[in-house]
């Protein structure tokens, strides 16, 4: 991935998070706020298989379809908003670890072809030194 890619990605992450962090302080209804949790799930979900973010990493992400299903067999309303804002943070967190591990990934190639240039520069500084004290 490049870094132009990662950056694109990033922004779609922090519309998404917006997105997210309004879900709980409107005023909407029960009804409402789960409609647009899911569906701001639904563009996590998206994201995540978009970049290729590891879906079940921990033990909690392990769970996280029976999750989802525990969420929507709750009786009460905000506890299924809750199951959704969880799912959401993991949802997160998986993707800004992808993120996080491509970006090291192009700085470590980057320091690799930074190193390759020193050492080249040091080669040709030393054949300059010894032609120098050869001709002079």
């Amino acid at each position: 991935m490049t870094n132009r890619e990662i950056k694109k990605y990033k922004q779609r992450l922090a519309a998404i998070v917006v997105k997210f962090n309004e879900l709980t302080v409107g005023s909407d209804t029960i009804e409402q706020q789960l409609k647009k949790g899911d569906s701001i799930v639904g563009e996590f979900h998206e994201l995540a298989m978009d970049i290729g973010a590891p879906r079940l990493l921990g033990k909690k992400n392990r769970d996280l379809y029976q999750m989802f299903m525990d969420a929507f067999e709750k009786e009460v309303d905000r506890d299924k908003v809750v199951a959704i804002e969880e799912v959401g943070n993991l949802y997160y967190q998986d993707i800004l670890y992808a993120l996080q591990t491509e970006m090291m990934f192009n700085a470590c190639v980057f320091a690799k072809w930074s190193c390759f240039c020193a050492a080249v520069a040091a080669i040709v500084a030393c054949i300059s030194v010894i032609l120098t004290m050869c001709l002079n």
